[in-house]
């Protein structure tokens, strides 16, 4: 005998709303994962990884209003990578609402990039960031279309001593 989606419990109309949390569970956990990639290709200073996460037709609105395309970032963050010796990134999901293949997402991401001179002078900028992400779903692929930084607090600091290890 054949089903009705009446008398399937999953494709029923009054299941919608749980379809529709499983997928945007399902894109969350997908978009987060994108992050950690995109954050170890960082830290790893592979720019071809990180440069993965954004859509050839990025708009990056920097705090200071001025906007950027993929190809400004990619040299900004190539520079970056050439000028200072080690990075640490944690970021945090404030929200994140899907429609259909596209998602926007807010973010608060806390890094430090230290470069050293003379193996005894340490020089250290930490940023705190909170941006608006909007997401596209294009060919499977989740990429980044836009960023907006919402806010943005730069401090800087000079240490002298002999660097301990790594990231100290």
């Amino acid at each position: 005998m054949a089903s009705s989606v009446d008398d399937d419990p999953i494709r029923s109309p009054s299941a919608a709303p749980l379809r529709e949390r499983v997928r945007e569970t399902m894109v969350a956990d997908e978009i987060q994962a994108i992050h950690e990639r995109a954050r170890n290709s960082f830290l790893g200073k592979d720019l071809s990884g990180f440069m993965e996460i954004y859509s050839p037709t990025l708009l990056y609105r920097l705090f200071d209003g001025r906007v950027i395309d993929r190809d400004q970032l990619r040299r900004d963050v190539d520079r970056q990578f050439r000028t200072y010796d080690r990075f640490r990134i944690f970021s945090d999901r404030e929200s994140l609402e899907v429609d259909g293949d596209r998602a926007e997402e807010y973010r608060t991401q806390s890094s430090s990039a230290s470069l050293s001179a003379f193996l005894v002078v340490q020089r250290t900028w930490n940023v705190v960031r909170r941006s608006r992400i909007v997401w596209a779903r294009s060919d499977g692929r989740w990429r980044v279309e836009e960023v907006e930084v919402l806010g943005e607090e730069i401090d800087g600091r000079v240490r002298l001593g002999f660097r301990v290890g790594p990231g100290h």
